[in-house]
């Protein structure tokens, strides 16, 4: 994926022609009467800011070209209007949704000449609104007066944020080619999850009704097999006895599928699917994504969840919502059964066991997670407003979401088992919805139902947080190894050549070349280079960052990020600044490899320098990125009796090695000649 992207950046920086006029008719289409519902111009449009800001377009010249598109969509619209009048109106589909018309002409009503502008900027009814100017014969100037500056302003709110969104990408690239590439795949799947549950959300409003006349019409035609029927869709008959139904044929269907899929009796090994997304957010591990990692995960532990369930008990039981509370509890019992089945099933393995071959099993519990923040989403949402139902559904969605994604990045479960505890989780969910909202719903206020469950659900987290678990379930895929050990002189003589020649990138091809391998205790190295005139970095916080907002800072106090070899950031890191925008930086990695010298052992380190130079984005960020090319080594310390320079060849690059000088180790100290002894006084 990640050389796609590149791919497409290389594309569009050698043809950015090309690129714009693609902008042009996107915008254009978004803007168009009706058609501009379908086009997902707000996407395009933040992913040309983040592209403006990796260098491969210009701001003003891609704003111009967007405003200008939708300018176009809008005139045409505004044209179509004017032209046809009501008629256009008329239509078949849009007498199917005769509130998506009528909200466009209640709002065009309400704001007039403004409401050209302020539509730009609302989704539902900016696709009409053009054409309700141009039916109401308002004035052709006016309208692309108004239009125009709406347009240039809609062009710049949406490509900021990408830009904001590349420049950090940009940033991110200075950590690693993995965190952006595991940043990336996050942010999409996290998109796509939202946006496909809301569709699925949408669809279900709409269709809600048809589908309990479908099912009361179906229960009357099996009166054996549709009995359970009317007890989810029929206000006058109970629930309980379909909602048993429901579960037991939930909880058979997913026994089925676990052995059929999942059980490790017959199959003991991952599927294909599965494996690949494994070993590709394997890959892609650096130490700041599995903290972050750890930090989600945290929110779907027993002691959030837990806290936020009984909370939730604890408000419907005070406010004598006892339906609710018994819906409740009928949520929680699946969820554990679901839990159970899968935690003492004969299934596979989480990968952290899985490759670890053995230890603890961390809980897979991801059904119940599911089902208490899906659950406490629509209890909440019951009886409210749609935006309210959506944005209480999309946070419940997200915080799922991220957990499960956090999961896989930390080896805790497999994709095809996380998929499966939470689509267990939304169809239990959604049967308890639709029996809950058939047999008089309750609403739950916020002041007495969010307030007091969003605050347990915050001191948990809080909690969980700061509390610094001594065991986590993030276990690495292979057993620590001892370190490989060599004499020091097999290492100077061509033992070096064993060690890796450059970082080790995403799937562990190469990345940035080694430019030195030093053999030396930690505290010489570092005192020999701050000698050398080299000054040690700073450990990277929060505040410091807040120097990447300036225009004029001086490289030498820009924080500088941290990079990644084979899953670990170098154990060293310094700077030796040239000038206020050029910079070298040196950093060590801990190889792994010990030299033994007089029966000690020494670790060899791997150092990659680099030129750094600082990067200014629109007055927006300015921090230090590293140049393409290879510098020459700037000063290094030079030999002296405990350190020797050799410098060799290695695939047509210079390979600088420092340590101990060999003569130390290997050469016998000469034993003094006979001779008569010496007095300590002589008179």
């Amino acid at each position: 994926m990640l050389e796609h992207a590149q791919a497409l950046f290389a594309w569009i920086a050698a043809h950015p022609g090309e690129s714009l006029v693609l902008l042009f008719l996107v915008s254009m289409l978004d803007a168009i009467f009706i058609v501009g519902a379908f086009v997902p111009a707000a996407v395009v449009l933040f992913g040309m800011g983040a592209l403006v800001a990796l260098g491969s377009l210009e701001l003003w010249p891609t704003a111009l070209i967007a405003a200008a598109g939708a300018l176009a969509g809008d005139a045409l619209s505004f044209a179509l209007g004017r032209r046809y009048g009501e008629q256009l109106f008329q239509s078949r589909w849009l007498l199917r949704y005769p509130d998506f018309v009528n909200g466009g002409r209640r709002f065009f009503a309400r704001h007039g000449g403004k409401g050209v502008m302020l539509a730009r900027f609302l989704g539902p009814v900016r696709s009409i609104t053009p054409a309700l100017a141009g039916a109401s014969h308002m004035s052709v100037w006016f309208f692309l007066i108004i239009d125009a500056i709406a347009a240039l302003l809609w062009a710049l709110i949406f490509l900021v944020p990408g830009v904001v969104f590349g420049a950090s990408l940009g940033l991110a690239a200075e950590v690693a080619t993995r965190l952006v590439g595991l940043l990336v795949i996050n942010i999409l799947l996290l998109v796509f999850g939202i946006w496909a549950a809301r569709a699925a959300i949408g669809i279900f409003n709409l269709r809600a009704g048809s589908w309990v006349r479908g099912l009361l019409e179906w229960s009357r035609r099996h009166r054996r097999l549709g009995r359970f029927g009317p007890g989810l869709a029929d206000p006058a008959q109970p629930e309980m006895p379909a909602l048993i139904a429901v579960g037991a044929l939930l909880l058979l269907a997913g026994a089925v599928w676990l052995v059929s899929f999942g059980g490790a009796g017959w199959r003991g090994f991952p599927g294909p699917f599965d494996a690949v997304v494994h070993q590709t957010l394997s890959d892609l591990s650096t130490p700041w994504g599995s903290a972050a990692a750890r930090f989600i995960a945290r929110l779907g532990e027993w002691p959030v969840y837990g806290s936020t369930a009984m909370a939730v008990l604890g408000v419907l039981l005070w406010r004598r919502r006892l339906r609710a509370a018994a819906h409740w509890v009928s949520a929680l019992t699946f969820g554990v059964v679901v839990t159970l089945l899968m935690q003492f099933g004969p299934l596979l393995p989480p990968p952290a066991v899985f490759f670890a071959h053995g230890g603890p099993a961390p809980p897979r519990d991801l059904a119940l997670v599911t089902i208490i923040y899906g659950c406490a989403a629509t209890l909440y949402a019951t009886l409210r407003p749609v935006r309210v139902r959506l944005f209480a559904y999309s946070m419940a969605i997200a915080v799922v979401l991220l957990i499960a994604l956090a999961r896989l990045v930390l080896g805790q479960e497999w994709l095809g088992f996380n998929g499966f505890a939470i689509i267990m989780g939304l169809l239990w969910t959604a049967a308890l919805t639709l029996g809950y909202r058939q047999h008089g719903p309750e609403r739950l206020f916020a002041g007495s139902f969010a307030l007091p469950v969003l605050s347990a659900f915050a001191v948990a987290v809080g909690m969980s947080w700061g509390v610094d678990r001594a065991t986590t379930h993030a276990a690495a895929a292979s057993p620590p190894t001892l370190p490989h050990t060599m004499p020091v002189g097999v290492w100077w003589e061509g033992g070096w050549r064993d060690l890796p020649a450059s970082r080790i990138d995403v799937r562990g091809r190469s990345g940035r070349r080694f430019d030195l391998q030093w053999a030396a205790e930690e505290s010489r190295v570092e005192s020999e280079l701050l000698a050398a005139g080299w000054q040690a970095l700073t450990p990277l916080s929060v505040a410091d960052t807040l120097r990447w907002l300036t225009e004029t800072t001086s490289i030498a106090s820009l924080p500088v990020l941290p990079q990644v070899h084979a899953g670990n950031h170098a154990r060293l890191s310094l700077r030796r600044p040239v000038d206020d925008n050029h910079q070298h930086l040196i950093r060590l990695w801990d190889s792994g490899t010990r030299v033994t010298a007089e029966g000690k052992p020494v670790p060899v380190w791997l150092g990659a320098v680099t030129e750094q130079r600082a990067r200014t984005y629109y007055r927006l960020f300015r921090y230090p990125v590293t140049e393409p090319d290879q510098p020459i080594l700037p000063p290094l310390p030079a030999s002296t009796p405990f350190t020797a320079i050799r410098i060799v060849e290695r695939d047509g690059d210079r390979l600088w090695l420092m340590g101990a000088p060999r003569v130390l180790y290997t050469s016998p100290i000469p034993e003094a000649a006979p001779g008569p002894p010496v007095p300590l006084h002589a008179p």
